[in-house]
């Protein structure tokens, strides 16, 4: 019995190491993908070449280390079970590569969802193409053979040894050279992340700073240098936006409250806000496009799903809109409250803003948002001809932390947050309150701004990049990007505008919409607003919102009125209506699926 296992284990171990070769030869599209315009540098090489090797024999690995669970079988059996379960891969990789080619997205539950749904409606496949498809699948199956044969050969040989030990160096310098190349805001490899299914490349900025690896001043300073940005697989935006300035520009200041959600804004908690809004255009229907900071921003200033959030980070591209403003002479004040490296804003949405301060010096939350008050405020009052673009970013009600006693407003409050605590039967109106309490505290803080906006002038945007929940569905949901339900993407949304008056909007409007708006109010704009956006302008109540997408870290959602579909990375997917219950009457149309599916490939390359 040992010897049989003893046999059958040797036998796996050279079996892996010859088919982590053999999957990196067969699955060669995926190093293709990149869309070269120019000559890969000898580094992009090697990186390309290496995580194909040990990034694709990563994903078989916890394969066959389930199938050493079978290794008491006969020889003859195991192997079979082995081989089996290696055609499956092949064939899932062989789809995966179709698929990728085709959208410019790796297999997820949505497409999967598609095919058995839609079913020929959605894909058209010939009879030629099932024909073409097997043939290539029985080529790597004799591919498979022979990679059997050289396992045979390597089964009792130190070889096979060798062979891993040179996989896992490939596979660990791979991502030693990704995280270094991040540390130092260098896109040159991290560009090719979404060749490969299911990569999540390392990132330590962190620890590469502390321990002097690479110095963070001169890596600050790389980051506003825009290089290799040609070579990246984006097609953003997909025909070149000529714009003309108005007659009289005007500033722009967009006034963001982290995690601010919609029932919360109200006069008796923000009662400056709420007395400004009168002057505004109030969106009582709108929507983030996450339930993230990162999908959130993303999806305000990009203006498209938070789908693409890899594909711009890596090419550090940033977006039409800030593009424009830098363009046209507007001068930027960005003042985040929380680090603008976290998410890495720095790297995406003000990539080419130069100075740009990537933390503030208060200790806590509190002090960061009186002091991007203070800076906007002396910012604004500086003398210039030239119009500007303000973004304040507070980040208070994100902690719930106010200065005490003077805004402890709503009471009984919890004094101290711990999270361990928070269950279903935990009182949810102490956190609220809490909560409450953070957010009365911004709402002064921006009355201290308004005050000092010359409204004349300025376009004004209050708004957040998602909401908060506090149990609301008694599912022990709190905080944010749990779920897609209304306290979690329902965001508040007023839009000053001089010269326009008041009014309540009640159609449902998204954070896509914000940017198309901006563009078209403050430019001619030759192009449409399609080659860059899956927006429209805010003002249009005939555009179609009944379904849109949002985004979080891991997953994404269709987003309808009465019903959602959720997608996660690991092909599962749930239909669930707005109170977070799974919802099996009602479907999610095939058209709003395959739509969907277009607007989150459409702006990469093809071919």
């Amino acid at each position: 019995m040992f010897r049989k296992l003893s046999s059958n284990s040797a036998w796996l171990i050279a079996f892996f190491a010859c088919f982590a070769v053999y999957l990196s030869i067969a699955c060669y599209p995926f190093v293709l993908s990149n869309n070269q315009n120019e000559p890969l540098t000898l580094l992009q090489g090697y990186y390309l070449v290496s995580t194909q090797y040990g990034w694709l024999g990563l994903i078989a690995l916890p394969f066959m280390l389930l199938s050493l669970l079978l290794s008491f079988l006969p020889t003859r059996a195991f192997k079979g079970i082995v081989v089996a379960i290696a055609i499956c891969l092949l064939i899932m990789f062989k789809v995966d590569i179709l698929v990728f080619q085709q959208y410019k997205l790796h297999i997820n539950a949505l497409l999967i969802r598609m095919f058995f749904e839609g079913g020929g409606d959605v894909f058209d496949i010939s009879w030629m193409s099932w024909l073409i498809f097997v043939s290539e699948v029985a080529v790597l199956v004799i591919g498979l053979a022979c990679t059997v044969w050289v396992s045979n050969k390597l089964a009792q040989s130190r070889a096979k040894f060798v062979l891993i030990s040179v996989w896992f160096a490939v596979l660990l310098s791979t991502q030693m050279i990704h995280a270094y190349k991040n540390a130092l805001y260098d896109d040159e490899v991290s560009q090719f992340s979404n060749n490969w299914p299911l990569y999540y490349p390392l990132t330590a900025r962190k620890f590469i700073y502390k321990h002097d690896l690479v110095d963070e001043n001169i890596a600050s300073k790389n980051r506003v240098e825009l290089t290799n940005i040609e070579r990246s697989s984006l097609n953003y935006p997909l025909a070149p936006i000529q714009v003309q300035s108005k007659e009289k520009q005007l500033n722009v200041l967009f006034i963001l409250v982290d995690a601010w959600r919609y029932s919360d804004a109200t006069p008796e908690i923000m009662p400056n806000v709420s007395k400004f809004a009168e002057k505004t255009v109030n969106f009582t229907q709108h929507m983030s496009g996450g339930n993230s900071t990162q999908a959130g921003i993303f999806s305000l200033f990009y203006s498209l799903p938070a789908t693409y959030w890899e594909s711009f980070y890596a090419s550090q591209r940033s977006p039409v809109f800030m593009d424009t403003l830098q363009a046209e002479g507007y001068r930027m004040g960005i003042f985040g409250s929380a680090p603008l490296t976290s998410p890495p804003l720095s790297r995406t949405v003000f990539k080419k803003v130069s100075d740009l301060t990537l933390r503030q010096t208060g200790e806590t939350a509190v002090e960061r948002d009186q002091q991007i008050t203070d800076k906007f405020i002396e910012f604004q009052k500086q003398d210039s001809d030239k119009p500007y673009f303000g973004f304040l970013f507070y980040d208070a009600a994100h902690g719930t932390v106010f200065p005490e006693p003077e805004f402890a407003k709503f009471k009984p409050y919890w004094e101290r947050v711990d999270h361990i605590l928070l269950n279903n039967d935990f009182d949810a109106s102490l956190y609220h309150n809490r909560y409450k309490n953070s957010l009365y505290y911004i709402d002064s803080l921006i009355g201290d701004v308004l005050k000092n906006v010359d409204l004349d002038n300025t376009i004004v945007v209050i708004s957040s990049d998602h909401g908060e929940e506090f149990n609301d569905h008694k599912m022990n949901y709190w905080g944010h990007t749990g779920n897609y339900s209304d306290v979690q993407v329902h965001v508040p949304l007023y839009v000053y505008m001089p010269n326009r008056q008041p009014e309540q909007v009640d159609y449902r409007t998204t954070h896509f919409d914000v940017v198309p708006t901006m563009m078209n109010t403050l430019f001619d704009v030759q192009g449409t607003t399609s080659s860059y956006s899956v927006g429209h302008n805010l003002f249009d109540s005939s555009a179609p919102r009944d379904w849109y997408i949002a985004g979080s870290y891991y997953n994404y959602a269709l987003v309808g009125k009465e019903l959602m579909l959720v997608v996660n990375p690991g092909g599962h997917s749930q239909q669930l209506n707005r109170q977070l219950k799974v919802e099996k009457k009602q479907k999610v149309p095939v058209d709003i699926i395959r739509h969907s599916l277009d607007e989150m490939s459409r702006f990469y390359k093809k071919g």
